[in-house]
């Protein structure tokens, strides 16, 4: 049995809870993929110091199954300023952009980030949602699922300069619209 807290804190802008799976439940997958995620914020994040700060996030994609049976890679770039971020607000980037092997790239709309915690695995689990609006799967639904070691993530907000830099493993699917 897992224990989670913060179990549908959703922290997008202008959204309520449920709006971040967008359309109601998720259809056929056309793509999966598993790979590690890695954010910067500069400068970093704490428990009780709101601060405008940088994110970059960087998610290396090793594979990427499609419904068809090919098998790729991918890269998935986040770039945005947060204002007033802390480390109990999930970054919420807008825009992401997923580069496939062949150099073209799908441009992601996104609709927030909900946050959980799963303190049997001690994890930080961090669900972005939204949709593929220009290039591969363009219309099509997207999400990613990225967990982050827990106690990573405490120790980096307790440090005076802040959590600085996190890494985990994430999972992105591309589904029907």
């Amino acid at each position: 049995m897992m224990r989670h807290g913060c179990l549908g804190m959703f922290l997008a802008v202008g959204l309520g809870a449920g709006a971040l799976v967008p359309g109601g439940a998720w259809a056929a997958e056309q793509v999966r993929c598993e790979g590690t995620a890695t954010g910067h914020f500069e400068p970093g994040l704490s428990f009780t110091h709101p601060r405008d700060t940088h994110f970059m996030g960087h998610h290396e994609y090793t594979t990427c199954a499609s419904a068809d049976g090919s098998v790729r890679v991918a890269t998935l770039y986040e770039d945005t300023f947060l204002e007033d971020a802390l480390c109990t607000v999930a970054p919420s980037p807008t825009t992401a952009t997923l580069v496939w092997p062949d150099e073209t790239s799908s441009l992601l709309t996104l609709n927030g980030v909900e946050m959980d915690f799963d303190f049997d695995t001690l994890s930080h689990i961090l669900i972005t949602a939204g949709f593929v609006t220009s290039g591969h799967y363009a219309g099509s639904r997207v999400r990613y699922v990225t967990v982050f070691p827990l106690v990573d993530q405490l120790v980096g907000c307790a440090l005076p300069w802040g959590l600085v830099l996190q890494r985990g493993t994430t999972t992105l699917t591309i589904e029907d619209p």
